[in-house]
């Protein structure tokens, strides 16, 4: 499967989710898209910021149009080519009638976590999609873990986002508010 090339459309979308949402990017694995996984795929990571808010990914496909998918997080794999290897599970999100040929962003209900310089691991479950990726090995901090199919160098379209530290600026103004209110 060819699917278009989502540069552009990955900036465009990562700016607009930091406006909006108020998180920052932290991973940033493939950027185009030139094949995809099937049913599952799961990629390793390695975060620099201490929490995971949400990740984003391209979901292709050619057989149907919608499909409902989740994408989990997991803190250890045992190297098993499957789900069934995954394990620890940090949290889940799952989105129904994703349509294909879209990028879409799975907000956890609760944000994760991280410790910085660990691996972690996504999974994505599409149903009868398939999850974006290509296999110029663009994502020196991970790679694909199974998906069926060759892996060999390949990095599933992904983006992860975190929730920005607080400032010293603003840990001051907290500070000077609770004292203010400890007065009344």
């Amino acid at each position: 499967m060819h699917a278009p090339t989502l540069t552009a459309v990955f900036a465009l979308t990562a700016t607009a989710l930091t406006a909006q949402a108020g998180l920052v990017v932290d991973q940033i694995g493939a950027t185009t898209v030139s094949g995809g996984y099937s049913t599952q795929a799961a990629q390793s990571f390695t975060p620099a910021a201490t929490t995971l808010a949400a990740i984003e990914i391209y979901v292709g496909g050619t057989a149907v149009f919608t499909d409902d998918i989740t994408v989990s997080v997991f803190n250890a794999w045992d190297g098993t080519a499957s789900a069934s290897g995954l394990s620890g599970m940090l949290g889940s999100k799952t989105l129904n009638d994703v349509p294909r040929g879209t990028v879409q962003l799975f907000t956890f209900d609760q944000v994760i976590n991280t410790t910085p310089e660990t691996t972690y691991y996504f999974l994505v479950e599409t149903g009868s999609l398939t999850t974006g990726s290509n296999r110029q090995n663009e994502y020196s901090r991970g790679q694909v873990i199974f998906g069926g199919g060759n892996i060999s160098g390949a990095d599933l379209f992904f983006t992860t986002f975190a929730v920005p530290a607080p400032t010293t600026a603003s840990l001051l103004g907290l500070g000077m508010l609770a004292a203010t209110r400890r007065r009344r």
